[in-house]
């Protein structure tokens, strides 16, 4: 989905206080959240639940 150009790279966030910053990528009405060396971490609904707690950094 990321190369096909349906998500978006946003840039770099965190999940909560204790995890490090991933990789965030939006669009199709998900969120892909990638490990900082791209490995999968989650994938969850845009505007729903733990997607709302994504603190953008940098």
């Amino acid at each position: 989905m990321i190369r096909s150009g349906k998500l978006a790279h946003k840039g770099m966030g965190t999940l909560n206080k204790t995890a490090g910053p991933g990789l965030i990528f939006r669009g199709e009405g998900l969120t892909l959240v990638l490990k900082a060396l791209g490995e999968f971490w989650t994938l969850l609904k845009s505007g729903a639940g733990m997607d709302l707690k994504i603190v953008m950094v940098g």
